[in-house]
């Protein structure tokens, strides 16, 4: 089994890389040379409830599991939402909390990035002056939820399978 990955802003390719390092499959970026029909992993960041590069990843290889790397929290909402706009139902669909970095984004992505993230900090801040601060700092600093545990149940998918 390999892992192919379709990363936007390095995030997605983060979690291709721990799944690689933990497993000890290869992983490659979708415009790289994949070995064709091989079973595969695929990581794919997503985008307004699409799975980017899922469609031509499907084209390359069989794949068994799907990872959407996204800015929201994990939820099964999102979940079931993200399986539903992307036709999921022969892979499990596992999600993992990504990040962004706005000095990658332009038009559109950072607009509609930017109305979420936005939302997502008046919801956490107690006042209208902390969410405005937290958003500075998002926007200048970035984020990173990246992390090995956000893997978990991926990983033990993954053993059981073998």
């Amino acid at each position: 089994m390999i892992i192919i990955y379709n990363s936007d802003s390095g995030f997605t390719k983060k979690y291709a890389e721990m799944f690689a390092s933990a497993t000890g499959m290869k992983a490659y970026g979708l415009t790289d040379n994949i070995p064709q029909n091989e079973k595969a992993v695929f990581f794919g960041w997503v985008f307004a409830d699409v799975i980017k590069g899922l469609s031509k990843a499907k084209k390359k290889a069989n794949i068994k599991a799907i990872v959407a790397v996204g800015i929201n929290e994990n939820s099964e909402k999102n979940t079931k939402r993200l399986q539903q706009s992307n036709i999921t139902q022969n892979s499990p669909l596992f999600y993992a909390r990504g990040g962004v970095d706005f000095s990658k984004k332009h038009g559109i992505q950072k607009f509609l990035l930017s109305v979420v993230l936005k939302s997502q900090c008046k919801k956490k801040a107690k006042t209208k002056e902390e969410a405005q601060q937290i958003w500075e700092e998002t926007k200048t600093k970035g984020i990173d939820f990246v992390d090995i545990k956000n893997l978990q149940p991926l990983l033990q998918w993954y053993q059981s399978q073998n």
